[in-house]
């Protein structure tokens, strides 16, 4: 298996959203279908045509506003829905978001539904999941916003495949590195960061550099703002490193 990081940067940057192809030899998987993804994939020499499955995380822009393009172009172009993994909790709400650009359709005589868009699995359980590839990949659950009135959580995934076990953590507020349930630590981890420490939604760089050597030593940061000569250096602060636009990992 492999995992190529399309983009790296979260919605407020003008690099790719940090959305990645999970693949081996015949299947092909999108984790997070942001707004830029036709460009992100044209960019990496990628074509929707390939696409097996899409995961979302959830409903951020930067993970899900590309599921119009897609539909529409796998709807008219490829004349196929495409598999779309979601937790079930975010499915009416991504229909809701979707909706008024995509009911309606020249010539039909009803409205048009999510399902006449992709194929949709819905995952029901917060530690479900699902077979793809030769692979299991089971949802980690992450508080990603927090607030008096509710909280927005945000689906990670926890990957098993050739007896190795991968995280990645899409967007966090608090990261919860999953290992109790999955019955041991995860071999390669990618997590998101704020580099910049501004914001309580993703987990502040300044932090994770606090964490112990072994938490740290196979973990890759992503989803965060390059600020160029002034990054900090990650290998010698313990991690392994930041995940460049591009960057492809066997696992």
């Amino acid at each position: 298996m492999k995992i190529t990081f399309l983009g790296i940067s979260g919605a407020l940057s003008s690099e790719y959203n940090s959305n990645m192809l999970i693949e081996n030899d015949k299947d092909v998987m999108l984790f997070d279908c942001g707004e830029d993804i036709m460009h992100s994939l044209k960019a990496a020499g990628r074509n929707p045509e390939e696409l097996d499955a899409v995961f979302l995380s959830h409903l951020h822009s930067d993970h899900s506003f590309g599921l119009s393009w897609l539909g529409y172009y796998s709807y008219f172009i490829m004349k196929k829905r495409i598999p779309l993994h979601i937790h079930e909790s975010l499915v009416s709400d991504l229909w809701s978001m979707l909706r008024p650009a995509m009911e309606k359709l020249d010539g039909m005589p009803t409205m048009m539904t999510l399902n006449d868009y992709f194929d949709i699995r819905p995952i029901r359980n917060e530690k479900g999941g699902f077979l793809f590839g030769g692979g299991s990949f089971n949802l980690a659950k992450q508080i990603h916003v927090e607030t008096s009135f509710g909280n927005m959580y945000s689906y990670g995934l926890v990957i098993n495949i050739d007896r190795k076990k991968v995280f990645i953590s899409s967007d966090t507020e608090r990261l919860n590195i999953p290992h109790s349930h999955y019955g041991s630590f995860p071999d390669l981890l990618f997590c998101d960061v704020d580099v910049m420490n501004l914001s309580g939604v993703h987990p502040n760089y300044d932090e994770l550099k606090s964490w112990t050597t072994m938490s740290k030593k196979n973990m890759w940061l992503y989803h965060y703002h390059d600020l160029g000569d002034n990054m900090p250096d990650a290998v010698a602060d313990g991690f392994a490193g930041f995940v460049k636009e591009g960057q492809i990992f066997e696992v």
